[in-house]
């Protein structure tokens, strides 16, 4: 019996580090509980997204002729997270296509979007990430670690995992930073700091007023980042632009 094809076909190439495919493989595994078919690719390996995500192929392991076909005939709608490979512009020619980028000013390939509303302008729709499953992976895991985030979404996108995990988190107060994890959810150290503020904040989060700020930030990312608000986001954007495109 001939399967149908996905709602949706994800290319993921540039959400390298494993926090940053934890929230394609969070939003994928979304996604799917609501009934939305994915299929899921990866330059190179596929070792940071779960298997929560459903079936992620590895692009690199296709042969010649299996990649072909997906491009010029798998999928009428493709969302690229990150970098566009060399063959994206023959999915453009016959498919709708959205691109999530992290990068500060990149070259759009696709209906742009964002994963944080401070990064957005005209034109570019904002996705919920969300930090809901368990990270797959270990760095910083004790929960006595001091994290000090700097003013990167990806080290954003950490910080919100590290904190879902009991981990404080210290950086200098960002939009980027406030968005994610509230106001009073992280400790804050000035912008210019000779770093005698910065061994402040660690005794801080060391406390138990660190521990009690870390409880907030984890109500905040409940509260405002929750698995169905994040897949929700991603279905209205998928019916804006033309999910059902004949």
């Amino acid at each position: 019996m001939k399967s149908s094809p996905p709602d949706c076909i994800w290319y993921v190439s540039g959400f390298k580090q494993p926090w940053e495919a934890d929230v394609v493989s969070n939003l994928a595994e979304a996604l799917r509980s609501r009934g939305m078919s994915l299929q899921v690719y990866s330059k190179g390996g596929t070792a940071h997204l779960r298997a929560g995500a459903g079936e992620v192929m590895s692009w690199n392991s296709l042969t010649f002729f299996e990649r072909m076909k997906a491009v010029l005939f798998g999928g009428k709608l493709w969302h690229l997270w990150g970098d566009a490979p060399s063959w994206w512009g023959l999915v453009r020619l016959r498919a709708r296509t959205i691109h999530t980028s992290l990068s500060a000013k990149p070259v759009w390939r696709g209906h742009p979007t964002r994963l944080f509303k401070e990064q957005t302008s005209d034109g570019e729709n904002r996705i919920l990430p969300t930090f809901e499953a368990k990270a797959a992976w270990t760095d910083n895991s004790p929960l006595d670690d001091v994290f000090v985030a700097d003013d990167t979404p990806g080290s954003a996108l950490q910080a919100a995992f590290l904190t879902m995990r009991g981990v404080p988190v210290v950086a200098k107060d960002t939009p980027i930073i406030r968005e994610l994890l509230g106001a009073g959810g992280f400790i804050a150290i000035p912008q210019e700091d000779d770093g005698s503020e910065l061994e402040k904040a660690k005794k801080i989060a060391a406390s138990d007023g660190g521990r009690s700020i870390s409880a907030a930030a984890r109500r905040f990312l409940k509260d405002n980042y929750g698995a169905a608000a994040a897949a929700e986001s991603l279905e209205s954007l998928y019916g804006s632009v033309g999910r059902d495109r004949s």
